[in-house]
């Protein structure tokens, strides 16, 4: 038996080895070491196999695997007692949560993992676990945080002197500083990493320096010297089978061909990107494709694929309407669409102008889009605002009955309709204190604890959701043309900020907002529906009917409730 479990721990052994170059070979060795663990029960043999496995799938960018198969191996660590073991899978959790933009969850498990590093006094794992936890800040846009990571990283990289490790940390470094603006230092530390890995013969870090100085030259206007260090990269990424990196330097090509004049070309690199993220399941490479997809269709006055990828960027709902609807309404949407570009252009236009009256127009035309909070940030100078709300409520509405009426009625009747429902419901926001978000097509979402934290944030939806219950019986009294409204609201953690330079768009992201959506979707008409977390914040003022476990796509099973009215005291 001792023989046996000898060979399963040289399995896993050589599985990890080769795991960042040959994902496939490694997972295969790893899947061997599986299979003869569970055949003599070996406990350990397991835990190390499963997190080979979650590792291997995270770099294949099978990302619900991966989760999966680190979380088994990281209970089965926290059974063993084995801090280090347990680590590693906490980094792969927290680097799947950041691949799919769940940059909450990613933080979490990253600082964790640091914990048992520093505790191990293991500074290989507290070097890596503090790189990890920079490129979070990077992404949420706290670059100073992220290079004090870096710095610390390359510090103890150099203590024991990794060198693969170091020319990872001074690439990191090298971004953190374009961030800041400081493009000569930036430079000196690209041309130091490309060196190392040069050096030691290593691929994944070959392209990396290549794919960042691609950039460092875009951003100084050398498209060709860009376009060439971006098609170095692309070549040895697909060697190496990272589909991650592949996709964002398929991104980065068709951008820097766009400023290239170049969109037709520009749009065939995009689009082998969008199908490669969406074969991945990468929500947040997904965001990034349909942006610059966008943006090119837009250069090539091709206004309504760029409404179609604008809409896919936010995150918009797909299918609300009926194909013959989005005909009809697809010629009105661009013209709204295209003046709402030009109200954000002048926005940006006249952040800079000095003189008050314009100043003052300035300020009008922000408050439009942005939270007042947030707009004063944006006016003192701050380039990315990216925040973390611990607490939340976000709700979604959705007019039933929509697709059906619009058979019946010429786009400009429904955006009457819309109009009148919508302007209501912003009534009712403002009254109870709520952040509207966005409307999305038919559909509604705002929320409250948002950008200014308050305690009773739930009961606000609440009582807000409530109202426009009403509100909507009160329209309808008054309309031929009666609709229902299906809400769905839930609690907890998200990240808030705003994207765009020209276009500015206030929004949020985190599971919590993904399963308020399902609340809605998964609701019954004129019902609001609410998940347990935010029952428990009600249920001493609301009276709830349980509905029951109900199968939530992309959720599973979860427990629901149908708030009813409030508890008069």
């Amino acid at each position: 038996m001792n023989d046996t479990f000898a060979k399963i721990d040289t399995l896993n052994e050589i599985a990890w080895n080769p795991r960042n170059e040959q994902p496939k070979r490694a997972f295969e060795l790893s899947q061997d070491a599986f299979r003869l663990s569970q055949e003599h029960a070996y406990k350990k043999g397991l835990a190390y196999s499963r997190r080979n496995i979650g590792v291997c799938q995270y770099l294949l960018a099978n990302y619900e695997e991966a989760l999966s198969q680190s979380a088994e191996s990281l209970a089965l660590f926290e059974e063993l007692g084995d801090k280090l073991g347990a680590a590693t899978a906490l980094n792969t959790i927290g680097n799947v949560y950041q691949s799919l933009g769940d940059y909450a969850n990613a933080l979490d498990f990253h600082t964790k993992n640091l914990s048992l590093r520093q505790t191990l006094r293991d500074k290989q794992g507290e070097s890596i676990s503090l790189n990890t936890i920079g490129n979070v800040y990077q992404k949420l846009g706290d670059y100073q945080n992220a290079l004090n990571c870096y710095e610390q990283s390359l510090k103890l990289k150099q203590d024991i002197d990794d060198e693969l490790g170091e020319g990872a940390a001074l690439m990191n470094i090298a971004n953190a500083y374009m961030q800041l603006e400081q493009k000569e230092i930036a430079l000196d530390f690209y041309l130091k990493s490309l060196q190392i890995a040069h050096s030691v013969h290593d691929r994944r870090g070959e392209a990396n320096a290549f794919i960042n100085l691609g950039s460092f030259y875009h951003s100084l206007g050398e498209h060709q010297n860009a376009l060439e260090f971006n098609l170095k990269a692309l070549d040895l990424f697909k060697e190496i089978e990272d589909k991650n990196s592949a996709i964002t330097t398929l991104c980065n090509i068709g951008i820097i061909l766009n400023d290239m004049n170049d969109s037709d070309t520009a749009l065939e690199y995009l689009k082998s990107a969008l199908e490669l993220a969406e074969e991945i399941n990468s929500k947040e490479l997904i965001y990034d494709t349909c942006k610059a997809l966008s943006e090119t269709y837009e250069l090539k006055g091709d206004f309504k694929n760029a409404l179609e990828y604008h809409k896919l960027y936010h995150q918009f709902k797909e299918d609300v309407f009926s194909e013959d609807t989005r005909k009809r309404l697809s010629g009105l949407e661009a013209k709204f669409e295209l003046e709402k570009v030009e109200r954000e252009k002048e926005i940006y236009r006249l952040k800079n102008v000095e003189l008050k009256a314009e100043q003052e127009k300035s300020e009008r035309l922000l408050l439009n889009v942005l939270p007042k909070k947030v707009a004063e940030r944006l006016k003192q100078g701050e380039y990315v605002i990216a925040d973390y709300f611990k607490d939340s409520t976000v709700l979604f509405a959705d007019l039933v009955g929509f697709t059906t009426l619009s058979a019946r009625f010429k786009p400009e009747m429904l955006v009457v309709i819309l109009n009148e429902i919508f302007s209501a419901f912003d009534e009712i926001s403002e009254k109870f204190g709520l952040e509207k978000i966005k409307t999305i097509g038919d559909a509604y979402m705002a929320v409250a604890g948002v950008p200014i934290p308050r305690d009773d944030h739930a009961e606000a939806v609440a009582e807000a959701a409530l109202q426009m219950i009403k509100e909507m019986s009160r329209i309808n009294a008054q309309s031929d043309a009666p609709m229902s409204v299906r809400i769905g609201i839930n609690s907890g953690p998200v990240v808030a900020g705003v994207i765009g330079r020209k276009k500015f768009i206030y929004d949020l992201w985190d599971d919590t907002v993904n399963t308020a959506s399902r609340m809605e979707s998964h609701g019954n008409p004129n019902e609001v529906q609410v998940t347990e977390t935010t029952y428990h914040l009600l249920r001493d003022k609301f009276i709830f009917e349980k509905r029951g476990m109900i199968e939530v796509k992309g959720k599973g099973v979860m427990q629901a409730y149908f708030l009813k009215e409030k508890i008069e005291w």
